[in-house]
C-alpha cells in the first residue's frame, strides 16, 4: 500500500502548484499599416526605382551615368502620390497612385542635376523633393 502513496502525494502537491504566470495580452492599433522598408535585392544597372512616402522620395540609385533606364515608380506611401521629374530634356510627371501603386516607364537621362518632387498639394514643401545626379565617366579626349 505504501507504493501508491508517493504518487498519489506528487499528484496532488502539482495540482496545487501556482499556475505559471499569463502572457501579456495582445495590443492589436487600429491605425493603418505601415510598410516597412525591406532590403531589396540590388537593382538592375538599367532600372531606376523611386519610392513615394510620407513625406519623402528616395531615388535609386542616386547618382548614374547618362542612357536609357527603365524607371519604376512605387507609393509605399498611405496617401495617394506621383512624381515629376525635371531636368536636361526631361519633363516627367507619373500619374497619381495610390498606396501600393506602381508605374514604369522609360525615361534618358543626360549628365547633370534631375529635380524629384510629388507635385500633388503641399506634398513638396512637406518634404517630398530630392535629386539625381548624371555624370558622364567616360574619359574626355
Amino acid at each position: 500500500m505504501r507504493r501508491g502513496v508517493l504518487p498519489a502525494l506528487l499528484l496532488l502537491l502539482s495540482a496545487c502548484a501556482p499556475a505559471p504566470p499569463a502572457a501579456p495580452p495582445t495590443v492589436v492599433s487600429a491605425e493603418a499599416p505601415v510598410v516597412r522598408a525591406t532590403p531589396s535585392p540590388p537593382l538592375p544597372p538599367d532600372v531606376v526605382r523611386i519610392e513615394l512616402y510620407e513625406w519623402s522620395i528616395h531615388v535609386e540609385p542616386a547618382e548614374l551615368p547618362p542612357g536609357r533606364y527603365r524607371v519604376e515608380i512605387v507609393n509605399l506611401g498611405r496617401h495617394v502620390h506621383s512624381v515629376s521629374v525635371a531636368g536636361p530634356g526631361v519633363d516627367f510627371e507619373s500619374r497619381r497612385l495610390r498606396a501600393g501603386g506602381v508605374q514604369q516607364t522609360e525615361i534618358e537621362f543626360r549628365p547633370g542635376e534631375y529635380t524629384l518632387w510629388c507635385p500633388i498639394g503641399d506634398h513638396r514643401d512637406d518634404g517630398m523633393l530630392t535629386y539625381l545626379t548624371v555624370v558622364d565617366l567616360s574619359p574626355r579626349r
